[in-house]
């Protein structure tokens, strides 16, 4: 088979293995085995007359997306995951049968959603029994005995909430009269039980209660009714509106088209998106929207412009899946839930276990019962989760206010006090509560907590410097808010130096809400907040938060509104479309956000913090981060995170058949190969492999580790290729001059070569990786090397000139030379500094290389044949043809001379030594110049013998004169032969003289020609 169609053969091979390895690695990671899949069930009950259910649908969506996402870190394997939506739960009957379904079943593992108390305790005795754990991200509830063993609540009660919004509404908004709106639904009637206990612990009665039947056939008509009351009454009340979100949405719109603008209070499913859908629904035009909403009070437990960083990045990843605004609290608890229950599974999977759906049951019950206390984690949207002991009741519950169909934080939080402080006794409760600065809620004290909107406009950033890590940053800064809040008393974290806020660009009041606007340009520390990002990329930005007070007293809340944040612009449209990152920079903007965070910092020895029974030093921290990577190419801006792998193993399998081809072949043509193999393969293996690697650095381990891992990443960029340059040296370069020289490439040379290569790439790494000039280290390195250099002149010379005698070859090992004034002599041995060689006296010459390729070099091996000449004097009375025979005779005799005819010339008669003689030449060739002195006393002794015997001397002593006749008439003939070689000579002259002539009549002719032409067009 031909070598080419091997090595076809071969790229074939590497092809089909990276299939198949790709195929196997894509069925370890996505296929089925034999466990079993985790089955995830998702219910709700129907909220809606179309029997359809947003909420469920917002549950759903954000499982599904928390399940994608989990698939992609490939925790399990070959293990499936399921999502099943299950409807059905619209009565307690239907209910207890979907129930019954579920079990008979025997697939799902754990179940999580929304249902009313009646819905929950018919699921009760069917769910417990099989060990479901049901997860409700209801506020309704059953019994602490009830729910023992398989339900876990994620949100608050509704007793909870509903304390929370009466304690709210009177003592922080100062709503002193209430009208209630309710269902006789169990939710609704414990909603408006527990707000009306609070008030009437203020001494404050509920002015109305208007109450609808569930079994109303017109429930319409009654509505309206309950609109057009309040209107008539004219009383100015509060609403609050204890309804499902269907009769909530029917009476906002009656009342508002009635032009009631009390202010409306609700419970947290008037926070989610799906009562929004609902109410546009019962408008019927989505503008309007905004005007039915406004300035509405609602419970909720998370606002996403005081969320953190975890938060942010779900809301942005929610809307963009599944369109603009769409996230909500429950689709952030959803997503988090069904992240709980993965995690859990995940932590204690084993891929050679049996699993059963019943003992994924235990593990979640067992996981989700041992969480006892808040995780204060940065990745936690909720602000971590709490089931086991009494934890159920402590989750947080924040006021949102809609500002138009927006629903941001209202101006006033309520935070709890830490339970050890309020059990030490330390703090002057009656005093605290009489300066308005706290508020008895739900059996605990809580701090009022004044809110303060805040805002971002970057104008530029610029100067990009990862030597010093430092960025320089020029923006606007806004304040908002109500009450005593000293703005310029904050501080930046990441400030090279510190950043004083002085006189506002812009300040005002209006309506008791004040506001300030700051300009600020300052240079700021990279990498300052832990966030999550890819290998090769920087976080940029700023965090700040008050220098005194703490969360208790004030929450920084991103001013969504201000920044224009609503709708289709997020912050990374704020931060791209402006340009605002200087294109002389070299870096994009990748992600960006603005995320309110807790930021707990050191006590300092503050009495205030330390101690038992003293409040933490938690602040309230706002974070503007930017996620920038240089503007230059990347492999993962076009390649898919997922096929890293394949192409790893593609490159790792071209690696492998590189080694095995060295191992088994040889010869130039393989040697290529195997080296083109790994020229087109490490790179693809060090991109996949290397990406991988770092991304998982970057987000698994210290940031130090990771910072050394990038940097001998970058390293290897320059040392591979400098290792397939050594090799390409010594493979097309001192092989082929080994086996032309038939000796070995000195060591030095060969380390010499690498030597330079490696120092080459060492200037690489030092200006490409290190960022560093190159300037100092080239002229030390440029000293050193001309000393060095000055010191072995001679023989880098020496060896430069043997390297090019061996490329060149114009002699070799064997050949007689004659160099310069020397003697020939034979050529014995090169080395890569001087030449050897023997003379036929048997001395030895050596010469250096430098020298010798300066000098006149006769190869006389050169040629297969080389002529000698042996000058014949005889008495010229013989005759020339004869001797000339004769010569000829002898010669053909010799057994050294080369193949080649011998010739023979007479050249006339010459005066020698006061004689005339005849002047003959005898020319043979020679195959070896070494045999040249045999050869011609060979010659000599054959052409003795001939002539001998043919009774003619070479020119004996006693050769008579020649006869003056003879002689003038050889003279004669010689001067004819003269006459008509220089009439010969004088005719070829005459000839290239005519021929010249003509040459010049033709170009006079085509000048005249010419001339003619002009003169016409003239």
């Amino acid at each position: 088979m031909r070598k080419t169609n091997k090595l076809l053969l071969l790229l074939g091979i590497i092809c089909i293995l990276t299939l198949v390895g790709t195929y196997l690695a894509r069925q370890q990671l996505t296929a089925d085995s034999n466990q079993p899949p985790l089955y995830i069930t998702v219910a709700g009950n129907t909220t809606t007359a179309d029997a359809s259910d947003p909420l469920l649908d917002s549950m759903y969506n954000a499982a599904e997306l928390a399940v994608e996402q989990f698939g992609q870190q490939s925790r399990m394997p070959g293990r499936k995951v399921i999502l099943e939506k299950k409807t059905g739960f619209d009565t307690p009957e239907s209910a207890q049968q979907a129930a019954k379904e579920i079990v008979e079943q025997n697939k799902t593992s754990v179940i999580f959603g929304r249902w009313s108390t009646p819905i929950l305790k018919a699921m009760a005795p069917v769910l417990a029994n099989a060990n479901i754990p049901v997860i409700s991200l209801s506020s309704e509830h059953l019994t602490d005995q009830e729910e023992r063993r398989w339900l876990f609540r994620m949100v608050p009660t509704v007793e909870n909430q509903a304390q929370f919004l009466g304690n709210y509404a009177r003592n922080v908004v100062g709503e002193k009269i209430v009208t209630i709106v309710h269902d006789d639904s169990a939710a609704s009637m414990a909603l408006m039980e527990n707000f009306e206990k609070i008030y009437n612990l203020f001494g404050t009665k509920i002015h109305k209660k208007l109450s609808l039947r569930a079994n109303d056939p017109e429930r319409e008509t009654t509505l309206e009714q309950f609109a057009k009351e309040i209107k008539e009454s004219q009383d100015g009340s509060a609403i609050l509106l204890a309804l499902d979100m269907v009769d909530a949405a029917r009476f906002i719109k009656k009342a508002r088209d009635r032009k009631v603008r009390n202010l409306l209070l609700g419970p947290d499913l008037l926070a989610t998106h799906g009562f929004r859908l609902i109410l546009n629904n019962t408008i019927g035009t989505l503008p309007a929207n905004a005007d039915y909403t406004h300035q509405m009070l609602v419970s909720t437990p998370l606002l996403f412009d005081t969320a953190n960083e975890a938060a942010q990045r779900f809301k942005a990843l929610f809307s963009t899946r599944f369109g603009i605004n769409t996230a909500d609290w429950i689709s952030a608890y959803a997503y988090e839930t069904t992240q709980t229950i993965l995690n859990t599974i995940a932590e204690s999977w084993n891929p050679e276990a049996q699993i059963t759906a019943n003992s994924d049951r235990q593990k979640i019950l067992m996981a989700l019962s041992s969480i006892f206390s808040l995780a204060n984690d940065k990745q936690s949207i909720t602000d971590g989760n709490l089931f086991g002991g009494q934890g159920k009741k402590t989750k947080p519950i924040l006021v949102g206010r809609y500002n138009g169909e927006n629903l941001v934080s209202a101006l006033t939080q309520l935070h709890p006090i830490k339970e050890s402080i309020q059990r030490s006794g330390t703090t002057n409760y009656l005093e605290e509560l009489q300066q308005g600065r706290m508020l008895f809620v739900n059996d605990r004290f809580m701090y009022k907590t004044n809110v303060v909107y805040t805002g971002f406009e970057i104008l530029e950033i610029s100067d990009m410097n990862l030597d010093s890590n430092t960025f320089s940053m020029e923006f606007f800064l806004w304040f908002r808010y109500r009450g005593q809040f000293n703005p310029e008393a904050i501080e930046f974290a990441n400030s090279k130096e510190p950043i004083e806020l002085k006189e506002p660009v812009e300040s005002s009041i209006k309506d008791d809400l004040s506001f300030k606007l700051f300009k600020i340009k300052g240079t700021f520390n990279i990498d300052h907040l832990d966030s999550r990002k890819p290998f090769g990329s920087h976080v940029i930005g700023t965090s700040f938060r008050h220098k005194s007070l703490n969360r208790n007293n004030v929450l920084f809340v991103v001013d969504v509104l201000g920044m224009g944040l609503e709708g289709e612009k997020s912050v990374l449209k704020m931060v791209s479309d402006p340009q605002v990152l200087s294109p002389t920079v070299g870096w994009k903007v990748d992600q960006a956000w603005i995320s309110q965070e807790r930021f707990l910092t050191s006590s300092l020895g503050k009495p205030a913090y330390v101690g038992f029974g003293t409040a933490e030093p938690e602040y309230s921290r706002i974070d503007l981060g930017m996620i920038v990577s240089k503007g230059e190419f990347a492999a993962r801006d076009f390649i898919p995170y997922e096929y890293f792998i394949y192409l790893g193993i593609f490159g790792m399998i071209g690696l492998i058949f590189a080694l095995g081809i060295d191992a088994n072949t040889q010869g130039p043509f393989w040697k290529i190969t195997s080296w083109v193999l790994r020229v087109v393969f490490w790179p693809i293996f060090l991109i996949s492999f290397g990406n991988l690697f770092l991304d998982y650095a970057y987000q698994e381990l210290p940031a130090h580790l990771t910072s050394h891992f990038q940097l001998g990443y970058q390293i290897l960029w320059w040392v591979i290729p400098g290792m397939l340059v050594t090799m390409a040296l010594e493979r097309f370069l001192w092989e082929p001059l080994e086996q032309r020289a038939h000796q070995a490439v000195p060591k030095v040379i060969r380390n010499i070569g690498a030597f330079l290569v490696y120092v080459i790439a060492g200037f690489g790494i030092t200006a490409f990786v290190f960022d560093e000039k190159l300037t100092s280290l080239l002229a030390t390195s440029g000293l050193i090397t001309m000393i060095i250099g000055l010191a072995v002149q001679s023989n880098i010379a020496n060896i430069f000139s043997g390297i090019a005698v061996n490329v060149e070859r114009p002699f070799a090992v064997g050949d007689w030379l004659k160099i310069g004034t020397n003697d020939d002599a034979k050529l014995i041995d090169i080395t890569w500094r001087t030449m050897r060689l023997r003379t036929r006296e048997g001395l030895i010459l050596s010469i250096p290389n430098g020298k010798a390729t300066e000098m006149l070099v006769i190869n006389y091996s050169a040629s297969k044949e080389v002529e000698r000449v042996l000058l014949i004097h005889v008495s010229p009375e013989h005759d020339p043809q004869l001797v000339r025979e004769l010569l000829l005779r002898a010669m053909v005799q010799s057994t050294l001379r080369a193949d080649r005819m011998p010739e023979a010339e007479f050249h006339g008669v010459i005066n020698l030594l006061s004689r005339w003689v005849g002047k003959y030449e005898a020319i043979f060739w020679i195959k070896d110049h070494g045999l040249v002195d045999e050869l011609e006393a060979e010659m000599w002794e054959l052409i003795w013998k001939v002539f001998r015997e043919h009774d003619i001397s070479l020119m004996p002593e006693s050769a008579p004169p020649v006869a003056p006749s003879l002689v003038a008439a050889l003279i004669a003939d010689g001067e004819t032969t003269a006459s008509e070689d220089k009439k010969d000579k004088e005719d070829e002259e005459d000839k290239e003289d005519e021929e010249d002539e003509e040459k010049d009549q033709d170009a006079d002719q085509q000048d005249d020609k010419a001339d003619g032409e002009s003169r016409d067009r003239g």
